[in-house]
């Protein structure tokens, strides 16, 4: 539930993301630096990837059972569902990314 709260994977307690756009640098509670390194959330990007695959899955598959009648009429409804869920999807798969290094590497 911290997970979709966007709540820090260390301490559970404070917001990882300050606005919808800006990230902190570190959690404002326990203080521990979110990019570990320069390039920290390189990993998060092929996350990106498979967090995109259900949107454009979902409406391709409804597209499909609407009979959408030309290739273009996926191609837009497609298009639509990549600009509508870019934001959501860079925010998560940060997150996601976030939780997945506390998992297999804790900090004290």
């Amino acid at each position: 539930m911290m997970f979709l709260r966007g709540l820090c994977p260390h301490c559970g307690r404070a917001k990882i993301f300050h606005s919808f756009w800006g990230m902190n640098e570190q959690c404002p509670q326990c203080a521990i630096r979110f990019a570990r390194e320069e390039g920290f959330f390189a990993m998060s990007i092929f996350l990106g990837y498979l967090l995109m695959a259900l949107p454009i899955g979902l409406v391709a598959l409804l597209a499909y059972l609407l009979n959408a009648p030309t290739v273009w009429h996926y191609f837009a409804a497609v298009s639509t569902a990549v600009v509508l869920s870019a934001p959501w999807v860079f925010r998560y798969a940060r997150i996601w990314w976030l939780y997945i290094d506390e998992w297999l590497d804790p900090r004290r």
